[in-house]
């Protein structure tokens, strides 16, 4: 029910999502699953998994001001530590740089696009 309700490329936010489950979706063994996936996308189920969490980590980070703990929380890290490493290891900053790094940039985008189109109007 769970695979069902979301496309696979969704985010489990607060209910992990496994390869077991989606092996078991796809009538598949977890290994004839892991096989596939990694010979038509070059990369394992495991991984997707997390590039999605991760993606879905840089949106929270730069678009919310929830804490680390609580984006490592919905998107169902075993702990903070954990979801740290891994984005780190990604990303080669921590979600904090990450989120210092981003902030404001919304801001400017439409500050200067109002700019512009005021300029536009004199």
């Amino acid at each position: 029910d769970r695979l069902r309700s979301r496309g696979l490329g969704d985010v489990y936010k607060r209910q992990p999502l496994r390869v077991r489950d989606v092996a078991a979706y796809a009538h598949l063994s977890v290994s004839q699953l892991e096989r596939k996936f990694h010979s038509i996308l070059g990369f394992y189920p495991s991984e997707f998994i997390i590039r999605c969490k991760l993606e879905e980590a840089k949106n929270l980070l730069a678009h919310t001001n929830r804490s680390l703990n609580e984006i490592s929380q919905i998107l169902c890290f075993s702990s903070q530590s954990y979801f740290c490493n891994v984005f780190k290891k990604k990303y080669q900053m921590t979600p904090g740089e990450y989120r210092r790094s981003r902030a404001g940039q919304a801001d400017s985008r439409f500050t200067s696009q109002v700019s512009g189109k005021i300029g536009q109007r004199n």
